[in-house]
């Protein structure tokens, strides 16, 4: 009877260090994580950059005089831009909180569709007046020409549709 009393003792002490051993490793890698997300964040913003910088020079030979225009515009654009998807995302919170609620007023629905449907027009309309302004900065039709293929070329490759936008 000793005997299994030690063992299982054992086994108990093997569990324990085994627990503490693996809290250890996942507390030092989610410190890790953290310092190297907040390291990725600022380079891989300016990877991005630089991928763009490469991206619209060799499809439209945007050079960097007007790269650095476009970069202006760009933080323009989504000064603008983020109030208005951020307000989105909280009427649709809002929408989908009143969906799963016992609420039956068909008006509040409504109300925040509407709004919903205000603030996509307004982004929409502040995209295709940001992209008016970035092709301003082009020196020739041809440059135009070449830039407004390379945006369909990127958005047909990177454009992503939210759920209940159709199929791809």
């Amino acid at each position: 009877m000793k005997r299994n009393c030690k063992f299982c003792w054992i086994i108990l002490g093997l569990f324990l260090l085994g627990n503490v051993l693996l809290l250890s490793v996942w507390w030092l890698k989610s410190n890790r994580c953290d310092w190297e997300r907040g390291e990725r964040r600022s380079s891989s913003r300016e990877e991005y950059t630089n991928q763009m910088r490469l991206f619209l020079n060799e499809k439209a030979s945007i050079d960097s005089v007007q790269f650095a225009q476009i970069s202006i515009l760009r933080g323009d654009y989504y000064v603008l831009l983020e109030p208005l998807k951020s307000n989105v995302d909280s009427l649709r919170k809002e929408l989908a909180f009143y969906t799963f609620s016992d609420g039956k007023d068909t008006s509040v629905v409504a109300d925040l569709v509407g709004e919903i449907v205000r603030n996509q027009q307004d982004i929409e309309y502040l995209n295709c007046k940001h992209y008016k302004e970035v092709r301003q900065v082009c020196y020739s039709e041809e440059q135009k020409r070449k830039l407004d293929q390379a945006f369909r070329d990127f958005i047909s490759k990177h454009h992503k549709r939210r759920r209940g936008h159709g199929p791809r």
